[in-house]
């Protein structure tokens, strides 16, 4: 597990939002991809993130 995993992980068990969003309506989904971390996403949507939550751009971040 790398440092952002554990980061996630840990953010998690303290009850973060993990559908949070940023100015832009991005989730960390959305940002995972953009950057294409693939295990990021994995964890992300292992925990339950919305796979379908879309950025003011109306994309969903599989779409990116």
């Amino acid at each position: 597990m790398n440092n952002l995993s554990v980061i996630i992980t840990d953010l998690l068990s303290h009850d973060a939002d993990i559908n949070a969003k940023d100015y832009k309506e991005r989730t960390a989904l959305h940002l995972a991809s953009k950057h294409s971390n693939h295990g990021i996403r994995e964890l992300l949507i292992s925990n339950g993130i919305d796979a379908d939550a879309k950025d003011i751009y109306g994309k969903t971040a599989l779409q990116l």
